[in-house]
């Protein structure tokens, strides 16, 4: 059986009652302090969210970002000015280690 929210509360309110020792009741009143506080901070936060953007393509993230390829002219000249001695299969496997 589910509850609405009314009925609920005076659930809550019944069961406070019930309580016999006053620490539950300290830490209770402590624990809805706590309550109060960051339940106004999530308003702030859903609040201060922006919607993003419900699609984007390729083409237009290239666009905002403003994206340039390099060249293989260009590529291919700082592959040479590293002077890369070592073979093929020994780089590749230091990437596995």
């Amino acid at each position: 059986m589910t509850l609405n929210f009314r009925d609920r509360q005076l659930k809550l309110v019944q069961d406070i009652m019930g309580l016999v020792d006053e620490q539950s009741l300290i830490k209770l009143e402590q624990q809805i302090e706590l309550l109060k506080k960051t339940e106004g901070k999530k308003d702030k936060f859903w609040a201060a969210i922006r919607p993003i953007k419900r699609s984007n393509t390729i083409a237009e993230m290239i666009e905002e970002q403003g994206y340039k390829p390099i060249t293989k002219n260009t590529f291919y000249k700082k592959v040479a000015k590293l002077n890369i001695n070592e073979p093929l299969e020994d780089l590749l496997s230091m990437l596995s280690k």
